[in-house]
């Protein structure tokens, strides 16, 4: 159970010094228990809660180091008990016949506390036989191995489905038959590059010689209007927040951030023992369009950001869009913040969802990077590409703090598929140049079937906006799930109104059709009227159970 960390780490040093020298591929596995997620020291040791934590980090910085060397580095965490150690000893005296007896009731109640060890086995024997690419990195959860093994089979944070000879990357909006599933994300398909890109991508080779070539970051710089080095490649959107973590938040600091929003910003706060120090996002004065009273947009109030600051207070977090409302920052208020906000405490604006605006006058944070040295902008690939697996972000920063950044930031290298798909993307002008506008135009259709049936809803400048149905959230939700449309599951919610993505012109009116609750109701209202003469007419006995 890598009680010793000391020894956990020379056996690992001592295996990847062997595999390096000799070119050896491989896996190293590691193990840790479910200690390492309790935070309470009356149920755990802390020296074990400490212990178990470390182990779960070591592993996955060890897995990006040994990453190009083609050695895998997975760490299984057992979430249950398979020890039984309360009772693996022996007692310094001899227990008389009752006492005798007591010890065996104890040990029986033990076995109703702990699992069977032969319950684990599937999963060492997954971690050993699974491929590189779909294991490296990653902790198993003994628990989700148990209730979905497919779980296990996950590139975080998406699926990856594996072919004989190549991989599937898109994300096909359809699940299952009839099976729908909303996301915050490019409801059109992939571009007709990178759809072309996927048919000549072999497995074959895979995250072998994945030296990056430089090329993406020179797309993105392009794109984006600054230089190759302002801009920083990570993984994922959780990395590039992770590392901004580590660097420039210590424990016992504070941040401000506006809510409801990112819940990554939760997770690590509580992991780094960081306060969130909370600016509510707010419903603007209303203004009358036609027939139609709606609040003018909902974004927080940005002088709420200068003020929640102390001296403990080390940054400021910003989406433009709004993750929530889909709404971007007017750029005289994110001045008022940037020349108010001291040096010292980092500005992040998150915009993720930039390339799905369709507003010709949507702030764009990476113009200011030049003129504020504590401006960090995040941005990413996955929204806006639909594309599954193609989860690399970036963020965009000044000359001196990129350089920062780098020092202090171990290579992650991407995945050669990845950076492959992102270039094929970025390539195609044509479809860069025509989503927003194809954005604009469902949105403006969409919201049309909003307007004609007086659902209130929030102006927003991108696939999803804020409603507010005749029902509940938890009732609407329940409803469109009777015409198989799912929500994602960190929807946001702001009093009444709560957050809606739009999809394809098919699945928008069932979602139309759900919102208007009065044509439900007529519907619900026939059914019934029918099941009642259909039942008296023909089944009268029937009829009670109705």
């Amino acid at each position: 159970m890598n009680k010793n960390l000391e020894s956990m780490m020379q056996i690992n040093n001592l295996a990847i010094t062997h595999m390096k020298k000799n070119s050896i591929k491989g896996k190293l596995i590691n193990i840790s228990n479910f200690k390492s997620k309790q935070s309470n020291t009356k149920t755990a040791q802390g020296v074990e809660i400490l212990t178990n934590s470390v182990v779960e980090n070591y592993t996955k910085l060890l897995s990006s180091e040994v990453y190009s060397k083609n050695i895998a580095v997975v760490l299984i965490r057992l979430d249950e008990d398979i020890t039984g150690t309360q009772f693996n000893f022996e007692f310094p005296i001899s227990a008389n016949s009752n006492g005798k007896k007591m010890i065996d009731k104890l040990k029986k109640i033990n076995t109703l506390f702990r699992t069977d060890p032969k319950t684990m086995f599937p999963l060492f024997v997954y971690a050993i036989k699974a491929p590189f690419h779909e294991i490296t990195g990653k902790v198993l959860s003994s628990n989700s191995f148990k209730e979905n093994r497919e779980l296990q089979k996950i590139v975080p944070p998406n699926k990856m489905n594996i072919h004989k000879d190549s991989i599937t990357y898109i994300k096909e909006t359809e699940i299952e038959e009839n099976n729908i599933v909303l996301y915050k994300q490019n409801p059109f398909k992939p571009s007709k590059k990178a759809t072309e890109t996927l048919k000549t991508l072999k497995l074959e080779g895979m995250n072998v010689n994945n030296a990056y070539s430089g090329e993406l970051t020179e797309l993105l710089a392009k794109r984006s209007g600054v230089l190759e080095e302002n801009v920083i490649l990570f993984r994922s959107e959780n990395e590039a927040l992770k590392k901004i973590f580590e660097l420039f938040i210590p424990k016992n600091s504070n941040i401000v951030i506006e809510s409801p929003g990112w819940s990554s910003l939760t997770l690590f706060s509580r992991e780094h023992v960081v306060d969130n120090k909370i600016v509510p996002i707010i419903k603007k004065d209303a203004i009358t369009k036609g027939k139609n009273k709606r609040p003018m947009t909902v974004l927080p109030e940005f002088e709420k950001f200068i003020k929640s600051i102390n001296e403990k207070t080390k940054m400021i977090y910003i989406s433009s869009p709004n993750t929530v409302s889909g709404v971007s920052v007017p750029k005289d208020e994110l001045k008022l913040v940037l020349d108010s906000v001291p040096d010292n405490i980092i500005i992040l604006i998150d915009q993720r969802y930039f390339d799905l605006s369709f507003n010709k006058n949507k702030l764009d944070a990476g113009k200011f990077i030049d003129d504020y040295k504590n401006l960090i902008v995040l941005k990413s690939l996955n929204n806006t590409y639909n594309i599954q697996s193609l989860t690399i972000a970036y963020i965009i920063t000044n000359k001196s703090l990129a350089q920062f950044i780098k020092t202090k930031h171990l290579i992650n290298e991407i995945d050669p598929i990845n950076e492959k798909l992102a270039v094929a993307c970025l390539d195609d002008t044509e479809y860069n140049k025509e989503l927003p506008g194809k954005i604009k135009d469902m949105y403006k259709k969409f919201t049309g079937q909003l307007d004609s049936y007086k659902i209130d809803y929030v102006e927003s400048e991108t696939n999803f906006l804020l409603v507010d149905s005749p029902r509940t959230y938890k009732e609407t939700k329940a409803d469109l799930k009777t015409q198989n449309v799912t929500l994602y599951e960190s929807n946001d919610q702001i009093g009444t109104y709560w957050t809606l993505p739009f999809s394809t012109n098919k699945v928008n009116s069932k979602i139309i059709q759900v919102l208007n609750y009065d044509w439900l109701l007529a519907l619900i209202t026939i059914l019934s009227f029918y099941s009642y003469y259909n039942h008296r007419l023909y089944t009268p006995y029937t009829y009670p159970y109705l």
